[in-house]
């Protein structure tokens, strides 16, 4: 066995992970002094498990840990790990190589392992037993080692020599054989004591022996015949169980099938209700279609009616405008026949005007002058006849369009003033038509807010069912802890022997009296009860009881039938308590909750008894508290509300036992809890189930009032139908009274740019003076003067008048062509037009087929979607209260569910 490796961290100087290998054969270290060849021996030294520190030359184990420099940290635990070459088997392991490695921590831990596996530093040594490395090893010397060797004693020369035969480790197993069997003598010293002890002892406990195996016996007896009928209950409970089992299983499933059935007819029926409101947009819009083509074929009509008379208007024309025909063109030849003679007869009159003035011709120069003139004139004078006739002809035009103008006016002023009162009915049928849609939108808002008031109701029934379950279950564990408590309690489990048997001797009417457990008696708050039931200790299996002749008769029972011993408390006996000043001082003390008398409730009667046990016990919160108040006097214990103790002799009890005290005290504590929790569980079920049956009432209501309120929609929707309608006609009334206002004001505008008139003013009476003077100049200056003028004038008179029916004739002919040319345009437009007209009567008929079957089509549709509608309702009522059947089923399924869980309970308690 050799060593081949040594790795080193945080021991001593070796601050890195340092590791040498010991392969060669000598391996010697050398260097100056301090630099750490002797921390080597040590680590080695200390990783063979040395545990001298004075020996590593430290004060105390941790020093050998590296504490840093001014450039290092300091590490936190220290390590060596030594590699031992086994394949010559002087190691007893099996394998080639052993590796042994020590730990240590700051905090103390220290570990060894062999082979990377956690031992014992004794594992170590006995490993390294006559290897020359163990306790007594000689493998490692240093100078005092030999100082040591020189001056050693025969005995510790003996053990080296001992280590190097290989006899150290026997050694050392003979000295802890002898060890073990002096020990072993001592214990058969001891019992060889208790036997000579037990013999004197051994008649009388022979005699109760012999009584308590007939007690055993008959016991065994009685637990047999208890066992077979715990038995015969417990199966029977187990049964009962198995049964209450399977019948809450088939009512949960049969609850839950109810619910989830509840659950999907809500779902159902909120998909009705989704259906119905598609249905509702699919029929307005239907109804907007409806209500279209109904303004379709009333227009389509009236366009109908209106081409029908322009069609009879143009017959009634054409037969007026064909009667006209054949009349003017007779009066078109008459003219033309008339003017022909008339302009011969003008002619004739011109040639004898002509020949007058020849005749008349003497008058010399001035009268040539004076004929140029007139002629001059009379062309002004018929320029300014032509002028007059034009202006005439504008005048007549102008007449005409103001009176149009003022048909128009007056038309237009009829539209202004009908229009305030078409816009204010608009506005009034708009506005009812509005209330009424905001009528229906508020009840189906209303509708939609019951609906989501009945889905929260749902959801916190659910929620109240899974709390009650819960609380059930609560109380159905906290009944059987209470069960357990009172049979604990009834049994008097606790007490001690004697104090049983005087209650069970009371209960037989052996023993005559009331004899009451101190633990019974008092009753407490859940957080003192730990304190109280410290604080009377023992006293707790005390027997209270009225009289002390009772506790003579119980003690003379108990000693009769040697059933053990028991303390009493009679209350006649009890000394008066009164509380010292300085008691009374300390409850003013921080940290001290009272006196421990004051903190139970009892009877009256037995108050005496509580006071005595009690009186003197100060209850604080805390050890310290009680330490720091253990120099007072007063009292005689103080308790914590942990359980601690400080006795007036100064001595402490405190700390944690595996078998805790669990007494009368603390049970009843927990039953008062317990069946505080348990009524404030009846309290939270009754809560939930009034609220349960509130909601219920209430869900009722408002399905009620969803089927009114439906009903009032389905009442409602056939007036904002006809709201709909009338607005819309007069809709479209005031947009054509306002198209036909635009019209008109356009055609005034039009009307106030009419033609103007160009021709100017012409005095033609003037003209004509100043023909007659040039006539009467022209006359004076012939010879036949009046002659000429006689004649002249007469001829000229003549001449006009034959001008004057000549331009009459002319206009009467132009006038009489005009209108036979209007005449024949009109007749001509006249079959254009009765073609549009049919067109457009065949073109309305068509529309208002087209309309009347879209309106069929329409109010199909419209009854279809209000049949689907009512049988969605009726269907949607159907599964409301299929649903509310089945949450009722579900709810009578529960309770039964309830007692069942009830009665398992109580057959598990049983059981």
């Amino acid at each position: 066995m050799r060593l081949k490796r040594v790795k080193i961290f945080g021991f001593k100087t070796f601050a890195d992970r340092t590791e040498f290998n010991m392969d060669g054969g000598l391996i010697a270290v050398v260097g100056p002094n301090g630099c750490g060849k002797s921390n080597l021996v040590d680590a080695i030294l200390w990783g063979l498990g040395e545990g001298n520190a004075r020996s590593l030359r430290a004060s105390n184990s941790q020093d050998v840990i590296f504490s840093g420099s001014s450039r290092r940290k300091p590490v936190g635990f220290a390590e060596v790990n030594l590699l031992f070459d086994n394949e010559d088997g002087s190691l007893p392991i099996h394998t080639n190589e052993v590796s042994i490695t020590r730990r240590l921590t700051r905090s103390g831990e220290s570990e060894y392992s062999i082979n990377k596996q956690s031992c014992r530093l004794r594992d170590i040594f006995e490993l390294l037993a006559d290897s020359g490395l163990g306790r007594s090893g000689y493998a490692i010397v240093g100078q005092k080692d030999i100082d040591n060797a020189l001056a050693a004693s025969p005995e510790e020369r003996r053990a080296w020599v001992d280590e190097a035969a290989g006899v150290q480790r026997y050694r050392a197993r003979k000295v802890e054989s002898l060890r073990r069997m002096q020990s072993a003598q001592q214990h058969l010293s001891r019992v060889t004591d208790i036997l000579s002890e037990l013999e004197t002892q051994r008649e009388p406990l022979r005699e109760e022996a012999e009584v308590a195996k007939k007690y055993k016996t008959a016991l065994n007896s009685l637990r047999e015949v208890e066992a077979g009928m715990l038995i015969n209950e417990v199966a029977k409970a187990v049964r009962e169980v198995e049964q209450l089992e399977k019948k809450i299983s088939d009512a949960s499933k049969v609850a839950q099938s109810e619910l989830s059935r509840a659950d999907d007819l809500d779902l159902e029926v909120r998909r009705i209700g989704e259906k119905v409101s598609e249905i509702e947009r699919e029929m307005d819009s239907v109804r907007g279609l409806q209500q279209g083509s109904l303004t379709a074929m009333e227009r389509s009509t009236a366009d109908e009616r209106l081409a029908q008379q322009r069609l009879e208007s143009l017959d009634d024309l054409e037969k007026s405008l064909g009667d006209e025909v054949g009349k003017g063109q007779e009066r078109v030849q008459e003219l033309e026949s008339e003017i022909v003679a008339l302009e011969a007869e003008e002619k004739a009159e011109l040639d004898t005007l002509d020949k007058v003035r020849i005749e008349f011709a003497g008058a010399g120069d001035e009268a040539k002058e004076l004929q140029q003139k007139l002629q001059a004139l009379e062309k002004s004078l018929l320029k300014a006849r032509d002028d007059l006739t034009s202006r005439l002809r504008s005048e007549a035009h102008a007449a005409q369009q103001k009176e149009r103008a003022g048909l128009a006016k007056r038309e237009l002023k009829g539209i202004i003033e009908s229009l305030p009162d078409l816009e204010s009915a608009v506005a009034e049928a708009k506005a009812a038509f509005d209330e009424q849609n905001d009528c229906i939108r508020t009840l189906q808002d209303r509708v939609n807010a019951v609906e989501a008031s009945l889905t929260g109701a749902r959801v916190q029934d659910e929620q109240d069912a899974q709390s009650s379950r819960r609380l059930l279950a609560e109380k159905a564990a906290l009944e059987g802890r209470r069960r357990g408590i009172e049979a604990t309690i009834e049994t008097h489990e606790g007490l001690n022997q004697g104090s049983r048997a005087v209650l069970e001797a009371a209960e037989r009417h052996l023993l005559q009296g009331t004899y009451v457990p101190v633990g019974e008696a008092v009753e407490v708050d859940k957080d003192f009860a730990l304190a109280i039931e410290t604080a009377l200790g023992g006293s707790a299996n005390d027997l209270i009881v009225d009289h002390d002749s009772d506790a003579k008769a119980a003690i003379r029972y108990l000693k009769e039938h040697r059933l053990g011993r028991a303390t009493f408390q009679p209350i006649p006996l009890m000394r008066p308590f009164e509380s010292s000043f300085e008691l009374r001082k300390l409850l003013g003390e921080k940290g001290v909750v009272g006196q421990a008398n004051q903190l139970v409730e009892c009877e009256h009667r037995v108050r005496p008894v509580i006071d005595s046990l009690l009186g003197r016990v100060l209850i604080v919160e805390d050890l310290d508290t009680s330490l720091r108040l253990a120099k007072t006097t007063g009292w005689s214990r103080m308790v914590t509300l942990d359980g601690e103790v400080v006795h007036h002799s100064g001595a402490v009890t405190g700390g944690h036992s595996n078998r805790q005290a669990y007494g009368l005290v603390q049970r009843k504590a927990d039953l008062v809890e317990i069946e505080r929790e348990i009524d404030k569980i009846d309290r939270l079920v009754s809560d939930s189930e009034s609220r349960s049956k509130k909601r219920q009432s209430e869900r009722q209501k408002q399905l009620d009032e969803i089927e009114g309120l439906k009903g009032q929609i389905a009442g409602s929707q056939e007036e904002v139908d006809e709201a709909r309608s009338y607005w819309q006609t007069l809709n479209e009334e005031l947009q054509a009274s306002v198209k036909a206002k635009g019209r008109l004001e356009h055609e005034l505008e039009q009307l106030g740019h009419g033609p103007k008139i160009d021709h100017p003013e012409v005095d033609v009476a003037a003209l004509e003076t100043q023909r007659d003077d040039l006539i009467r100049q022209l006359a004076s200056r012939s010879a036949d003067a009046e002659t000429a003028e006689a004649r002249l004038r007469e001829a000229e008179f003549r001449i006009s008048q034959a001008q004057l029916r000549l331009y009459t004739a002319r206009r009467r002919l132009e006038a009489t062509q005009d209108a036979e040319q209007n005449r024949d345009k009109r007749l001509a437009h006249l079959e254009p037009e009765r073609v549009k007209a049919r067109e457009e009567i065949l073109k309305s008929k068509a529309n208002r087929e087209a309309a009347e079957i879209s309106k069929k089509e329409a109010d199909q549709r419209l009854q279809l979607a209000q049949d689907s509608k009512s049988a969605l309702l009726e269907k949607s009522l159907q599964k409301l209260e299929d649903a509310k059947a089945s949450r009722a089923n579900a709810a009578s399924v529960g309770d039964g569910v309830h007692q069942a869980e009830l009665n398992r309970a109580r057959a598990e308690a049983r059981r």
